[in-house]
């Protein structure tokens, strides 16, 4: 997932300080933190074995930080 993550970050122009860490929320799957600069991953979509829906989910939250701390809607 750390790999995927970075080749999408760098993919799209987005500055290394962007790290992914994990948490353990059942509760969203993933979460953009402008505060810490990270993207939080929830250890449980590991669990599911779809590649598309992880890679959506990287690309969703990456998105909003090229988009801003406004385009957070939680």
């Amino acid at each position: 997932m750390e790999q995927m993550f970075v080749l999408e970050r760098e993919r799209l122009g987005i500055s290394s300080e962007w790290k992914l860490t994990w948490n353990s929320l059942k509760s969203a799957l993933m979460l953009t933190n402008f505060d810490t600069i990270e993207v939080e991953m929830s250890k449980y979509l590991i669990m599911d074995d779809s590649f598309e829906l992880a890679i959506d989910c990287i690309r969703h939250e990456l998105a909003h930080v090229i988009a801003g701390y406004d385009s957070l809607s939680y």
